[in-house]
Formats: structure tokens, sequence, C-alpha cells
């Protein structure tokens, strides 16, 4: 953790130096366990946001947006279910929009029901597009992606509220894809 918050936050662990810096990741991952993030991509993430907005940002009241998402228990609940499918995620007829469709019914069905299967079918592909030009390729990162703009909005990737998600994305768009599968 240590080495990457040096290579992105560079001042930051300048300013504060290393033993402090280490301080403030062990206070991050802290924190991040206590609001149900334990990933290793969720601890990074939290603290990139902590290192961004303050280290309560999640209940800043310059910042009813994050709030709004720790707080509500409905998207608390689809973004646990999105980490839980995607690791789960396989293709079981073989078609990656129709097993979308299906495990994103699973996480949130109320939602699906709500935006209908042509909006859902058309949000998978927008997905899928626009996960390519992350380089995102790989089946289980492309639904993680569609999972986050099922939840977050279509527009996450670039969306002022999310400033993590574009500082993510434009890192794995500097990284040429591995593999696809």
């Amino acid at each position: 953790m240590f080495a990457y918050l040096e290579k992105n936050f560079p001042k930051n662990c300048e300013i504060h130096g290393e033993t402090k810096t280490r301080e403030i990741i062990r206070y991050g991952i802290e924190e991040a366990e206590v609001n149900g993030f334990t990933s290793e991509r969720d601890v990074c993430m939290y603290i990139s946001l902590m290192l961004m907005l303050g280290h309560c940002f999640y209940k800043d009241p310059q910042l009813p947006w994050a709030s709004a998402i720790f707080n509500d228990e409905n998207i608390k609940r689809a973004l646990h279910r999105i980490r839980g499918k995607s690791a789960l995620f396989h293709l079981s007829t073989g078609n990656f929009e129709h097993d979308s469709m299906a495990q994103l019914n699973e996480i949130f069905p109320e939602k699906c029901k709500a935006v209908g299967d042509a909006n859902m079918r058309l949000l998978i592909q927008e997905g899928i597009k626009s996960a390519q030009y992350y380089n995102i390729v790989n089946q289980h990162d492309v639904f993680i992606y569609i999972g986050c703009m099922f939840i977050l909005g279509s527009g996450f990737d670039s969306d002022p509220q999310f400033p993590w998600a574009m500082v993510i994305l434009q890192e794995k768009r500097r990284v040429r894809p591995t593999h696809r599968n």
C-alpha cells in the first residue's frame, strides 16, 4: 500500500513522511473495515478517498454524495453483492449479456425491473464498449465495470462525485491488457 501511495500521492507522502504515511494507511485499513470494505482494492480506494477528501469524507456535510452512498443500505447491499457475484461470475449459458443480466437481477431485482430488459441490454452493451476503452477485457472485470455503471450510474467513469473511479480507470487505460477471457 505504501508503494501505491508513493506512486499516486507523492506530495502527501513527502509532506507526511514514511512513518506518518504508514500510520495513515493503518488508520485507513481500520476505518475501511469498519465501513464494510475488506478487499485490497476496496481498502485502496477507501484510503485514496481519505487522502483526496479527508479522513471523514463519508460523513462530511460538504460531500453529501459520499454520506448518501455510505448510509444507503440498498447501495451498500448492492455493492457487496456485486463484489460477491463478481467473484463467482461465470458464463452459465455462454452468452455474456444474458448471464450479466441474470446476475444483475440477482443483485438488485427491483432496479432491473424498474429499468426494464431493453434498457438493461443497452446498459450491458454500452458497458462492454466503455470497458474496452479502459483496456478492461476480462469478462470478470467487465462485469464489475458494468456493475459499477448499474449501481453508480452509466457515466460513473467521468462523474466528479467518483474521482476514485477516474483515477483507477485512467491508470488501467495506460496498462495494456494481458489476456482476454
